[in-house]
């Protein structure tokens, strides 16, 4: 009887997937077990270094990304019925094809929608950047704070949105409260430059 875990190894085929192989030498039970816990306190190390500030700072974020996303849930609900099943970037992605289509068929509605098309394409390039942030938070183990020049989209749409507002974030203290009060401002802008197309649309 052969004791320890699988050694398994990976490789790659003309498909770009990969095969499983199964090692004829399982390893040494005791060694395995201890690279094993090895592995794993490597891994959690980086959770256990987080401070409490951010934490607090992680937590902020993704509140605001899934705020975000509830609004483009409420947009979208009626054009993709499954649209909340979907991954963030799925959703931006059904997003874009949204306001393609609304400008497709303006021309020939014989009443004015009364949208301003502009902000859209702005929030399409602002949207592309929170979905950066939320992969890049989602996926890394490692903590790390986000870089102003990360939301250039994210702010140029707020200051176009709401240049007062805008102007006050300037004046905020630090690098970590200025992101952070960007992102509350893009989901205030945001919310609010999209109600018109959530209120517009017919309930099937």
């Amino acid at each position: 009887m052969r004791l320890g875990p699988l050694q398994i190894s990976w490789r790659k085929t003309p498909a770009k997937t990969s095969t499983i192989i199964l090692e004829d030498d399982p390893g040494n039970p005791a060694e395995n077990s201890t690279k094993m816990i090895g592995t794993l306190v490597d891994g959690f190390r980086y959770i256990g270094e987080r401070t409490d500030s951010q934490h607090v700072y992680f937590g902020k974020v993704f509140s605001l990304i899934l705020f975000i996303e509830h609004k483009i849930n409420q947009i979208l609900i009626y054009y993709e019925p499954s649209i909340k099943e979907k991954m963030l970037g799925e959703k931006i992605s059904i997003y874009k094809k949204f306001i393609k289509e609304l400008e497709r068929i303006e021309p020939d509605h014989h009443v004015d929608f009364g949208f301003d098309f502009t902000k859209y394409e702005k929030s399409k390039q602002a949207l592309a950047e929170v979905n950066m942030i939320r992969r890049q938070y989602a996926h890394a183990v490692k903590f790390s704070y986000i870089k102003r020049e990360s939301i250039r989209n994210i702010c140029d749409f707020n200051r176009t949105e709401r240049i007062d507002l805008w102007e006050n974030v300037q004046n905020t203290d630090t690098e970590d409260l200025y992101i952070i009060a960007q992102l509350h401002l893009f989901c205030f802008c945001f919310s609010h430059a999209t109600t018109e197309l959530i209120n517009a649309q017919k309930r099937p």
